[in-house]
């Protein structure tokens, strides 16, 4: 069955420029336990109807690959406020590059599954654009003394997206609540802004990934 969780995380722009400072930055040596920081290779891959029923609804649904594994994932509708975004997502594995709708069955996740469907849904989903992408990975503990509970994950993605045939570079880095406070949160992004010359990212790279498939229609 699918796994559903509320996803709530900041993203920054993160330019060539500043990846080394983001990288060298004191906040990563805050790991939790003895980790290392992870790194994968990953393929978004990003359906919808051709005139973007999923879009207009403010769905989301993509593939991806880690490494050399597949997970699905639906977002239904959020809140954004700047680079700071609230949604709520289910994800599970699928065997491969194929989308596996009826595994989202017994979950809450079925239920924007028909109501996309009573509008037209089935047999009309087509990749539309994808993002290639490295990404590096840190959970991080980085108020030990003041909030020990807090946890979050920073990731540094840098790639392209690929819609019809044009690119567009992605370089960000998303900062996820895993334990704790938006606040805290908040206040790991406001270090990162204010030590490196970061800004908030408010695109997402669906956002814009649509935004590359109107500029090439």
């Amino acid at each position: 069955m699918a796994e559903s969780h509320q996803e709530v995380e900041i993203k920054l722009k993160c330019p060539r420029n500043k990846v080394e400072a983001f990288l060298e930055h004191p906040m990563l040596h805050a790991l939790d336990g003895h980790a290392r920081p992870e790194k994968h290779r990953m393929i978004n891959i990003y359906y919808d109807t051709p005139d973007y029923l999923l879009r207009k609804s403010k769905v989301a649904l993509r593939l991806r690959r880690i490494d050399n594994t597949w997970v699905q994932t639906l977002k239904a509708p959020g809140k954004r406020q700047g680079g700071l975004s609230s949604r709520k997502e289910w994800e599970m594995p699928v065997k491969g590059e194929a989308l596996e709708l009826d595994q989202f069955k017994g979950s809450e996740a079925d239920l924007v599954i028909e109501a996309l469907r009573q509008h037209g849904l089935d047999g009309a989903l087509v990749p539309q654009f994808r993002v290639d992408f490295q990404r590096m990975l840190w959970m991080l503990r980085p108020f030990p003394r003041t909030q020990p509970m807090f946890r979050s994950e920073v990731v540094l993605d840098r790639g392209e997206i690929i819609a019809n045939g044009h690119r567009e570079p992605v370089s960000e880095i998303e900062i996820e609540l895993k334990h704790g406070h938006i606040k805290e949160l908040q206040r790991v992004a406001d270090m990162l802004m204010r030590d490196i010359g970061l800004e908030e990212e408010t695109a997402s790279k669906a956002r814009r990934g649509y935004a590359l498939l109107s500029a090439t229609d």
